[in-house]
This record gives C-alpha cells, sequence and structure tokens, in this order.
C-alpha cells in the first residue's frame, strides 16, 4: 500500500490556512463594503425618483394653475373685445359666440383667486 506524500498533506494544509485567512481579512471587508454601496444606491436611487415625483407634481400643478387663469380670463374678457377679434376675422362661416354675463359677486370672487393665483406663481 502507498502512503501519499508528505508535502501533499503540507500542501493541503497550507492551502486550507491561507483559504481561511483569505476569507477572514479580504473577503469579509470586501462584501461589507460592497453591501454598503449597493445600499447607498439604492438610498440614492430612491431620492432620485421621489425628486422626479416632486417635480412631475409641481409642473402638474402650475398647468393646472395656468388652466385656471386662462379660463378665468376668457370668462372675464369685455364682450366688446370678443367682438372685435370676431369681427377683424374673415371667416366664411361665422362662428356663434356665447355671452356670458357675471354678476358682481361673480367678477370679485374670480378676481380674487386669480390673484391668489398670481401670487401662487
Amino acid at each position: 500500500m502507498n502512503l501519499p506524500d508528505i508535502t501533499l498533506i503540507f500542501q493541503i494544509f497550507h492551502f486550507l490556512i491561507a483559504y481561511f485567512i483569505l476569507r477572514r481579512f479580504v473577503f469579509a471587508p470586501s462584501l461589507v463594503i460592497l453591501r454598503e454601496n449597493e445600499l447607498k444606491n439604492k438610498k440614492s436611487n430612491q431620492k432620485l425618483h421621489d425628486a422626479q415625483q416632486e417635480l412631475n407634481n409641481f409642473v402638474e400643478q402650475q398647468h393646472q394653475r395656468w388652466y385656471f387663469i386662462k379660463e378665468s380670463l376668457k370668462k372675464m374678457s369685455p364682450v366688446i373685445a370678443v367682438k372685435k377679434c370676431i369681427t377683424s376675422v374673415k371667416v366664411s362661416n361665422p362662428v356663434q359666440v356665447e355671452k356670458t354675463q357675471l354678476t358682481s359677486l361673480e367678477q370679485e370672487s374670480i378676481k380674487k383667486t386669480l390673484r391668489k393665483k398670481l401670487l401662487d406663481i
């Protein structure tokens, strides 16, 4: 029966010692660093996503304000200005424009709202 050479046993022993030393002092700290970097990336991606949502909400609010102001100004525009715009444009088929009369309370309410919305912008 042949016994294994003694150098093979020493090589196996040295390999195991080197493996445990590398695992303890190199691989473990590098895994900790990798996990920390991954956590930082997740946090920064979440912050970026939140900032994009906030920006989208802000832009949507601005669009809504401008639409409200535009519609309010259309209601408050004098009938004469509307007639002047209509008569200055030559149209082959005239379009009927509906005239709306606002009460003074409605006018004041629209003016207050417009002032408030314009100050928000």
